[in-house]
């Protein structure tokens, strides 16, 4: 996809959260479902935990090693996340992008002429993929939910539905787990063998994550009341964990459904969890620098709470645009004290440093704000 036809990633805080509802669910409280052993997402210093389930199967990986991953292939469970638990009641969606297909099939003259109601894409959830992915009692176990949609003028309709997407608002909601900034790891999700070959794109720098549609637009009034300068009759959100607004007719935007499922079906299993981290630690304040002779230099800084470390960066560029191997001096280290000597640098250029705290979940980390950068020679 390029990037004017995905638009720009825009701030997620919203002030009305559109939701989906299971027909025939109740409005109580949401809470541990009993006797499953599932949970609600939780969140601690930080980084945000789902618990997940397989259920049904899908293609995914080239599983007859013919070097190329196809309906040839072995279906495999396919694996959600929790968003949301209550009772016999799961809200669910896919940990992978599992197919790629446009939102719509044909050009849309204008905009607002193609919505959820309306989109091939919804057309193509509930018929091939629900036919694909779910035996015919799977697909007894998963309830029809009516969802409140908002179109691109703000009009409001309903629909029901057995797969849908999620919408802008609902990856933004707190309880299901995603962060409200305007890129978060909450919402990243990564490509399987099979989406990936079918046209996937990926911009990730560390992997295969890509773009992965949502079921609303982005329009006035759906995000603070602003008008963006980008208004497309679909939206999606990004490799980086953002939002945009889409064109609906691109093929290379990946498709991550979710289900309401009925947990006393018992056509499902528990998958682990995953984590990701949800908020970006507080900026580094109080950076100070030390030196002893011109020996050894000696950084110190105030403690941030509820991180995992800190991440320093010197260089002879003041604005570390190349702070990589410059003159052999460029350098990055890892620590989790809240002092670190950096020794003797033997250089004579000025050389500068800069310190974030940084949160870390299954391997990724997310950083704060870099501190102020101080000279240290």
């Amino acid at each position: 996809m390029g990037r004017k036809q995905r638009g720009i990633a825009v701030f997620l805080s919203l002030a009305v959260l559109l939701g989906s509802l299971p027909a025939g669910a109740g409005t109580g409280k949401q809470a541990k479902a009993a006797g499953y052993g599932l949970s609600n997402p939780k969140v601690k210093n930080g980084v945000v935990t789902w618990d997940c389930i397989y259920f049904g199967s899908y293609w995914q990986n080239d599983t007859n090693k013919d070097r190329k991953a196809d309906t040839k292939d072995t279906k495999e469970p396919i694996k959600w996340r929790v968003l949301s638990v209550q009772g016999d009641d799961a809200l669910l969606v896919s940990e992978y992008n599992l197919d790629c297909q446009p939102y719509h099939e044909t050009a849309v003259e204008k905009i607002g002429d193609v919505t959820w109601e309306n989109c091939s894409l919804r057309g193509w959830l509930n018929s091939q993929f629900y036919q694909n992915a779910f035996s015919e009692a799977e697909q007894n176990a998963i309830k029809e939910t009516t969802l409140v949609n908002e179109g691109v003028t703000g009009a409001k309709y309903n629909t029901v539905d057995k797969v849908f997407l999620l919408s802008p608002a609902e990856v933004a909601k707190s309880a299901y787990g995603f962060g409200g900034s305007s890129a978060s790891e909450t919402r990243v999700a990564y490509h399987t063998v099979f989406t990936l070959q079918a046209g996937g794109a990926i911009c990730h720098p560390l992997g295969s994550a890509g773009w992965w549609w949502l079921r609303t637009p982005i329009g006035p009034g759906a995000v603070l009341g602003k008008q963006y300068s980008t208004i497309a009759s679909a939206s999606n959100v990004s490799y980086y964990g953002g939002v945009a607004p889409g064109n609906p007719a691109i093929r290379d935007c990946a498709v991550r459904p979710a289900i309401h499922l009925n947990l006393s079906s018992g056509l499902w299993q528990k998958a682990g969890r995953k984590s990701a981290v949800r908020t970006a630690p507080a900026k580094v304040k109080k950076l100070k620098v030390k030196k002893k002779g011109k020996k050894a230099v000696t950084l110190s800084w105030k403690k941030v709470p509820g991180i995992e470390g800190y991440q320093i960066q010197y260089s002879t560029d003041k604005k570390f645009k190349e702070w990589k191997e410059i003159d052999g001096v460029g350098k990055e280290k890892l620590v989790k004290k809240t002092k670190f000597r950096l020794g003797r640098l033997g250089n004579k250029k000025k050389q500068y440093v800069r310190v974030c705290a940084y949160r870390e979940a299954e391997g990724r980390k997310v950083c704060g704000k870099w501190s102020k950068v101080i000279i240290v020679r």
